[in-house]
């Protein structure tokens, strides 16, 4: 085999594990891969199918998402069931532990807002901000959350 040949592999191997439209940032989501332009992590979105939501409604209630964002995400899924698994899996505990971890940010459903906003909770996002669909690192959101701007 040629050194040309084995590069060729390698790339190819290499961007087997790529999926577009999806990008993980160890200062945004923990480092979770997330649809890019958001903090939306692929297994939020996987977990909500499982759990019956349509795409229709995924699309409704996460309105910076794109029907192509859900195509990516399942395509990661695919390539990353382990991965995806252990961070569903991850939450899961976690939310047993603390019985609820929230962010500040696109993880939370569009109705959700609307329904805390409905019973008079200071709610504010980072599509309120302008910041939506920009991958805001963690540090950023936790200064929004402290009453600071990202």
């Amino acid at each position: 085999m040629t050194v040309l040949q084995q590069s060729i592999q390698w790339i190819v191997r290499d961007l087997g594990d790529a999926v577009p439209g999806i990008e993980s940032n160890t200062d945004v989501c923990g480092g979770s891969p997330c649809i890019v332009r958001t903090r939306i992590p692929v297994w939020v979105l996987e977990q909500g199918k499982r759990l019956g939501t349509s795409e229709a409604d995924l699309l409704r209630c996460y309105p910076s998402l794109r029907a192509e964002d859900l195509t990516n995400a399942w395509a990661y899924v695919r390539t990353h069931r382990a991965e995806i698994e252990q961070q569903i899996r991850e939450n899961e505990e976690d939310s047993i532990k603390n019985m609820a971890k929230l962010y500040g940010d696109e993880n939370f459903p569009l109705p959700v807002v609307d329904e805390l906003r409905r019973l008079e909770h200071d709610v504010i996002t980072l599509q309120d901000t302008g910041k939506g669909e920009q991958g805001v690192s963690d540090e950023a959101v936790l200064a929004l959350q402290k009453g600071g701007r990202c």
